[in-house]
């Protein structure tokens, strides 16, 4: 029997793109599949990693194997992006009969100022800015302050990555639920990012949007400068809205039991919404505003509230987890 050489048809990477922050990772593996027809055959085909920067990063080709190859990307602690190509090429007779490309990209971004985690059941900031206070807190009977509650007993479960016990179970409940807020944040009319992740658990029976799930208030209570999200039921899904500039915006559907990541940028006077993924889109969807003055939008009188504030409505207990709470001085908008 004649055996038969291994022929690539094509390359698969174990990641495509990576976005993260200075001081996230020390380095990071990447890997490349083959995808094969025939019998393996060691060394009828051969992988080269590339990059086209060294800036943010260095490559490294650690290992190769018969059906592909191993890299690790080294960070040097610098801001920016780079492209690691991997170049897979069929061998026959010690020549390269033909090559397949893939690439992926590397981000590395500014730290957060505010990154509140919440593994092994503590509430932990490992932002730059220190001086932010994050806390279990409720509000007030009459409506009108925003109540510390350390002794409240709070549920801890599995996070967004399936880690146990490290995302917050919050309640929509006004007067009495346990909520999470962040005092001390001053960003002005400045650029900013906030990044959540949110698991929605139920479909509310609410059809009026007092889902509250996280903002600076309501009109309520902030007479200017003030944005809320929120969420009602629509037919068998959850409709997500953003107030701002005194006006409704509906930006898609959040799915139930499931975990997605909601991104609220400003940028200049535009301010978009990116929820990932989007029940109808399968993907990223994103919802842009534009502010109708620079003071439409303050980062300095309010409280940061998730899943409830001050002047919101009292929709009843629909249980709600939040994970990795992330705040950025500047503009980060997600890869789409």
């Amino acid at each position: 029997t004649i055996p038969t050489l291994v022929k690539a048809i094509g390359i698969e990477l174990s990641e495509t793109n990576l976005e993260t922050y200075i001081g996230d990772f020390a380095n990071f593996g990447l890997t490349a599949y083959a995808k094969t027809e025939g019998f393996a055959v060691a060394n009828s085909f051969k992988v080269e990693w590339s990059i086209n920067s060294n800036v943010v990063a260095t490559l490294t080709q650690t290992d190769s194997e018969a059906n592909g190859s191993y890299c690790l990307l080294v960070f040097t602690g610098e801001l920016g992006s780079a492209t690691v190509t991997a170049k897979l090429s069929n061998i026959l007779n010690g020549q390269v009969v033909d090559s397949f490309e893939e690439t992926f990209t590397v981000i590395v971004n500014k730290a957060p100022i505010v990154r509140y985690t919440f593994d092994n059941g503590e509430i932990k900031n490992t932002g730059t800015n220190q001086d932010v206070n994050g806390r279990i807190t409720t509000i007030n009977s009459d409506n009108t302050a925003i109540l510390d509650t350390p002794d409240a007993e709070v549920d801890y479960v599995n996070g967004a990555d399936g880690t146990q016990n490290s995302a917050l179970q919050l309640s929509n409940i006004r007067n009495g639920g346990n909520h999470f807020t962040i005092s001390g944040l001053d960003l002005g009319t400045g650029d900013f990012t906030i990044k959540v992740k949110i698991n929605i658990r139920q479909l509310t029976s609410k059809t009026d949007s007092s889902n509250y799930l996280f903002g600076i208030g309501n009109i309520k209570d902030a007479e200017s400068g003030f944005f809320n999200i929120a969420y009602k039921k629509n037919g068998s899904k959850n409709q997500i809205k953003l107030r701002a500039n005194g006006q409704t915006y509906w930006c898609g559907y959040a799915p139930v039991g499931e975990w997605a990541e909601f991104t609220l940028v400003r940028e200049g006077n535009t301010l978009s919404l990116y929820i990932n993924p989007e029940v109808n889109s399968e993907g990223i969807k994103v919802t842009e505003v534009t502010l109708s003055s620079t003071e439409a939008l303050a980062l300095s009188n309010y409280d940061i509230g998730f899943s409830s504030n001050v002047g919101c409505q009292n929709p009843g207990d629909w249980p709600t987890y939040y994970d990795d709470i992330m705040i950025f001085d500047y503009a980060v908008h997600p890869a789409q």
